[in-house]
């Protein structure tokens, strides 16, 4: 019944936030959705993609879903913003680096590859 009011996921999304647009869709209509911290669920995550392999870069196809989510949502300005709050955080996380020395959580060129794929 909730399929057939918001409809099935949005098909311009590759990869990665489609069930997010799903939900944000769902909620605009009505239906609830809910987080329940007592479910478990293993899922051999980004074992397609290896998003989870951090001595990687992230491919592009995760910053034009991104992006692709914002715009839908919150138009440009929208992009705009969270792109510019993105920035803003790891700005500070590189600071914070400097100050207190430890490896990077985040794949090589994160900083490169959000700038080049996350405007558009």
């Amino acid at each position: 019944e909730m399929l057939d009011d918001v409809g099935l996921f949005d098909e311009d999304f590759f990869l990665y936030f489609e069930e997010t647009d799903l939900c944000r869709r769902a909620r605009a209509v009505g239906w609830q959705v809910w987080t329940v911290p007592e479910c478990q669920v293993h899922h051999e995550g980004a074992v397609v993609t290896g998003l989870d392999d951090l001595s990687r870069p992230r491919e592009s196809y995760w910053f034009e879903s991104r992006s692709r989510y914002f715009r839908k949502h919150e138009g440009w300005s929208g992009l705009l913003l969270a792109n510019l709050a993105w920035l803003t955080g790891s700005v500070g996380f590189r600071a914070r680096q400097l100050l207190s020395p430890r490896s990077s959580p985040n794949p090589p060129r994160l900083l490169r590859d959000f700038l080049r794929h996350s405007w558009g």
